[in-house]
């Protein structure tokens, strides 16, 4: 079921290009039913699913539909789904990873990157769960509190290292600027920490960011564009927002000492960075070939697999995360 409704949602948050310019949002409904030793071939498995199926869709579309003992097949919201809600509204279901960034002049860390995941079964990838939120209606929720837990547990770290921490751009507009800035640990130095933002989330016109952005910057955080190059990279957003720093997404990293396409590309976004005066860190890292040309190319700032994959800090208790934050006015 869990792995049913990640198909689904997967399907449903990737919209398909047309010839007309205009993407096309598909839905899917999926049956599941259960395999017996008295069923002994294909078509009569089909058969059974595609009943389940015809059954669940006329009480509407995009679900999944379990087919159990009695004669009415089960829909998804009616069991799994409450218990995900609740297991996400109450927070305490999440837990708190780390990457460090590297300085790939002598690989010294500067830096970590802090992620959340979630401990739901079927939803330990993060963009499963972030899209499971997304439909229901809790993404703000939902990311806040992950940005709290992270900037509480970046508060293991020297005061000089540099914390990341994500931030879906919906958050940082429906959220008041001076509330996420009372999430910094109390006397946090001046530029530790890098609020992420997803240049994937980042929808239509970037000018509705400007603001909270020049927020975040007064208040002496960095602000980060994330996922550039990922394939809808726009430059728009890079001059308006202006970035104090530029993420290349992994998918133009790995592997790019073997595709002359790739190294191509990054060059051009590095020539965007350096006329902007921006940092430009790389992420996905993964072998010794890659490494070598990122760095041949220019690129000062790393992170990936090379040098181990994220690793799972200790969840503050509610105590030490209330007493991580700044006490409001």
């Amino acid at each position: 079921l869990r792995v049913a409704e990640r198909v689904r949602l997967a399907i449903s948050q990737s919209p398909i290009s047309t010839t007309g310019g205009n993407p096309v949002v598909i839905t899917g409904s999926l049956a599941i039913a259960v395999v017996s030793e008295g069923m002994p071939s294909i078509d009569e498995l089909l058969a059974k699913t595609r009943l389940t199926l015809q059954q669940g869709k006329q009480n509407g579309k995009n679900k999944v539909i379990f087919e159990h003992s009695s004669s009415e097949p089960l829909s998804k919201e009616d069991n799994v789904i409450p218990g995900i809600l609740r297991a996400l509204h109450s927070g305490d279901h999440h837990h708190v990873v780390v990457l460090p960034v590297y300085d790939l002049n002598d690989y010294t860390k500067v830096g970590y990157e802090l992620l959340t995941r979630m401990s739901i079964e079927g939803f330990e990838v993060a963009d499963d769960f972030f899209r499971f939120c997304l439909e229901h209606n809790i993404l703000t929720l939902v990311d806040h509190r992950c940005f709290e837990s992270c900037m509480a547990a970046g508060t293991i770290f020297p005061p000089e290292m540099r914390r990341h921490v994500n931030l879906f751009p919906s958050t940082l507009i429906n959220i008041p600027v001076e509330h996420l800035i009372k999430a910094l640990p109390a006397n946090s130095l001046t530029r530790s920490h890098c609020v992420e933002i997803s240049e994937q989330q980042i929808i239509g016109d970037p000018s509705y960011l400007i603001k909270p952005v020049a927020a975040l910057k007064e208040a002496g955080i960095l602000v980060a564009i994330d996922d550039v190059g990922f394939g809808r990279s726009c430059l728009e957003s890079l001059v308006l927002l202006e970035p104090d720093v530029i993420k290349i997404d992994k998918k133009c990293v790995m592997g790019i000492a073997r595709d002359e396409s790739r190294a191509y590309a990054l060059k051009r976004i590095l020539k965007v960075a350096n006329s902007l005066g921006t940092e430009v860190i790389a992420e996905g890292i993964e072998t010794q070939e890659d490494l070598d040309l990122v760095k041949q190319l220019g690129v000062k700032f790393g992170q990936g697999f090379l040098w181990g994959k994220p690793v799972e800090i200790p969840r503050p208790s509610r105590l030490d995360l209330k007493n991580s934050f700044r006490k409001s006015a």
